[in-house]
């Protein structure tokens, strides 16, 4: 049987996240690889503790972070993966600011390009509204099991679990079902799932339960807190910024900008992009460096005034680079100058995004 490992987790009193494929590739020389996305969870968890964000901004936060660290660890790894492309999911639930129950799936695929380098972009799946009738995610090696049962219980109308599922679909969407009734029928799913690939899943159930109005309730085995090794990222919540101030990317590190006014002094302070993941951030007066590494700025950021310079290795040509430079008025951007690190990143570091992608945001 499998090892077990943590797949669930509570990110805050009303929002819970599940992950799925990360351990399904073998890394000889990186045995942390599963530990390292349950270590994001972990300190995400830790950092955003009592701010209150969005739905969404959590989905784009972890969309991001994700993809920075199974880019990295890809690169970083010494025997490189068997595989030319290998993907990972995670699903988001929970209750928004709002009230509005919500549902996300995210689909991150690692892709190895000819030049020896791999990259990693995300995409969202699917994004519903919970109401009256059940509606479920599946992913994972185990997501095709679960599929077809969810599809055609009548063939499993001998399980008690599953069959109160087929009737209560037949009668009102499953919206009758109860919340024991629920958790009943994830255990049969993945059960069978077990059944099907022994040697890959098994283990306790990881059971959450959330309800409007009150604290999720997570059911699992304990495991202990992990720390993310070989990166770090901080988070920078809800305030203004304002004086001298430098935001510098950190080699294998990243930090995340969420709901910020960044007020510099007439171009003085400088603002480094590469390694960074904007979302909400409003910068004013400052001026902006971006050389080409992974980051993200999300449409819903913007510069009331100020100056973008790019890096050599940029290239300008694609369409998301071309987003952001229109954020700028013709005068205000500026190419090409020299990476001030003094770190070595040889080699091709591609950013998050692909030719084909319209822009920052993607599918979000």
């Amino acid at each position: 049987m499998k090892q077990q490992s943590q797949k669930l987790f509570q990110i805050d009193d009303k929002t819970v996240c599940t992950i799925a494929g990360f351990g399904g590739i073998p890394l000889p020389k990186f045995p942390e690889f599963t530990n390292t996305a349950a270590g994001i969870l972990d300190e995400f968890v830790e950092q955003e503790r009592d701010n209150p964000e969005t739905f969404d901004q959590k989905l784009h936060a972890l969309g991001w972070l994700f993809a920075f660290y199974l880019q990295g660890i890809a690169n970083m790894t010494v025997e490189r993966i068997p595989a030319e492309k290998f993907a990972s999911w995670f699903i988001l639930a929970g209750y928004d600011n709002d009230g509005t129950a919500r549902m996300a799936k995210v689909r991150l695929d690692t892709i190895l390009f000819p030049a020896g380098n791999f990259e990693t972009a995300y995409t969202l799946e699917h994004l519903q509204i919970v109401g009256e009738k059940l509606v479920h995610e599946t992913a994972g090696i185990g997501g095709p099991v679960a599929e077809n049962i969810l599809s055609y219980p009548a063939q499993f109308s001998e399980e008690k679990a599953i069959n109160r599922y087929g009737m209560a679909r037949s009668k009102d969407g499953a919206s009758s079902l109860t919340l024991p009734e629920m958790a009943a029928l994830a255990s049969s799913l993945a059960h069978h799932g077990s059944t099907v690939y022994p040697n890959l899943i098994g283990g306790d159930d990881q059971v959450a339960t959330l309800e409007k109005g009150k604290k999720a309730e997570v059911t699992a085995p304990f495991f202990p807190t992990r720390k993310i090794k070989k990166f770090g990222f901080q988070t920078y919540e809800h305030i203004n910024i304002g004086g001298p101030m430098v935001i510098m990317q950190r080699p294998f590190g990243a930090g995340i900008f969420i709901d910020l006014r960044i007020l510099c002094n007439d171009f003085d302070h400088d603002v480094w992009l590469d390694g960074n993941f904007f979302f909400g951030v409003e910068f004013v007066g400052c001026t902006l460096h971006y050389n080409g590494y992974m980051m993200e700025f999300d449409p819903s950021s913007k510069v009331t005034y100020g100056t973008l310079r790019f890096g050599s290795r940029v290239d300008r040509s694609l369409p998301w680079v071309r987003t952001l430079e229109s954020k700028f008025a013709p005068w205000a951007v500026y190419c090409c100058e020299v990476s001030p690190w003094k770190v070595d990143f040889s080699g091709p570091t591609p950013s998050v995004f692909t030719n084909d992608e319209p822009a920052p945001g993607r599918s979000f």
